[in-house]
């Protein structure tokens, strides 16, 4: 009998799509949360389906052999800022780029509004370029506030940023855009990985692995990632279950007004969360032509993100207003207190839909599903670790 807990999953990303990439123990074991789940082998075959004068079985004519697996880890840093989280490798074969600021940028600030900030003349030029990077001032006006960027116009090196203390910036602003690993989505060239799942000393490889993420963020809950993949299953064998590291899996923080400083809802900072469960919402199709490698493709993606809030009245914020006039606004949650070891998740356009009422402990809340919405392309949301 093989206990269910004994199981180990090491998980690396491919150089080249299908080919075995050979995570290691030592280098790429992933530290689960709860008991991941899997189909260890689809068939993907026909029936001879053969006209005979009596009854029974067809033989099945064996094709292409793919799986499916799905399983949770926690959701906290790499415990460095500007450097990757363990489960870096599983975000990047879900349809989204890793862009690493290994040191912080500084500068002096040319001015700004209550949520912009005028990065100095030789801040980069490109649009998007700092998008989803957490910004503090550190001296001159507005000391000691802090945000995330998450628009970027670079010909005049404006910078919006929601941060709940925000005010006005001058040039007497000095700034430093922090070491942090941005998550970005895009919409080709996207990555894979090879998957090893240890059952006792039974191992299952999936190849060309690609699939779909959800990040959960509730009240006094560990947040957590929950990752659905498909790849193409390799032939099964014996193999010793390694001795995994786990040094690089930090612990995280629960979820509560200590640990999650900054909630801003369309531009409303003081609506109390109960939780969010952000779906990157890919589509994952499996390509099987004749004569090219059969590989798991994204061919779409539609990030929404369920929140439940407290249910205030319209004074406060025009909830209902907001989803019948189809207004969009920004939205972020950051989580997390030490540098290296925090998670932000934050838009620059979404729009509210199906509104409705929860319940958390005898309480209404305000439940609703938000999408995000891009605006000149993957630029839709942004994932920060730092």
């Amino acid at each position: 009998m093989i206990p269910l807990r004994i199981t180990s999953l090491l998980m690396k990303n491919e150089a080249t799509y299908g080919v075995d990439a050979a995570p290691t123990a030592a280098l790429n074991a992933v530290l689960l949360s709860g008991q991941p789940t899997f189909t260890p082998m689809e068939i993907r075959g026909a029936d001879r389906d053969l006209i005979r004068p009596y009854f029974g079985n067809f033989e099945q004519l064996i094709g292409s052999i793919t799986g499916q697996i799905n399983f949770s880890v926690e959701g906290a840093g790499s415990g460095t800022a500007g450097v990757a989280p363990a489960y870096g490798p599983a975000l990047r074969a879900c349809g989204l780029s890793e862009s690493l600021l290994a040191a912080a940028i500084i500068g002096t600030a040319q001015g700004g509004t209550a949520d912009t900030v005028q990065l100095a003349a030789a801040a980069s030029a490109v649009n998007n370029f700092y998008n989803g990077r957490p910004i503090t001032i550190t001296d001159g006006t507005g000391e000691g506030q802090a945000g995330v960027i998450v628009d970027y116009d670079g010909a005049t090196k404006t910078a919006k940023v929601i941060g709940k203390d925000w005010i006005e910036t001058d040039n007497t602003s000095q700034y430093s855009i922090e070491p942090s690993v941005v998550y970005t989505p895009i919409s080709a060239n996207h990555e894979s990985i090879t998957i090893y799942l240890y059952i006792k000393d039974v191992l299952h490889r999936f190849v060309g692995t690609r699939g779909n993420a959800v990040f959960e963020l509730g009240a006094n809950a560990i947040p957590k990632w929950n990752f659905a993949f498909q790849g193409v299953a390799a032939p099964v064998e014996d193999n010793v279950i390694p001795n995994p590291v786990f040094s690089a899996w930090k612990k995280p923080l629960l979820a509560n007004k200590n640990n999650t400083p900054l909630v801003a809802f369309l531009g409303a900072y003081d609506i109390g969360l109960e939780s969010i469960s952000l779906d990157l919402g890919n589509e994952i199709q499996f390509l099987d032509f004749i004569n090219i490698t059969e590989s798991f493709e994204q061919t779409d993606r539609r990030s929404q993100t369920n929140i439940s809030l407290e249910a205030v009245n319209v004074a406060v914020s025009d909830l209902w207003g907001a989803v019948r006039d189809g207004t969009t606004g920004n939205f972020a949650v950051g989580h997390g207190l030490q540098a290296g070891n925090r998670v932000t998740v934050c838009s620059n356009s979404v729009v509210l839909n199906n509104p409705n009422y929860g319940e958390k402990t005898s309480v209404r809340t305000f439940t609703a599903e938000m999408r995000h919405l891009p605006i000149d392309g993957n630029d839709e949301l942004y994932i920060t670790i730092h």
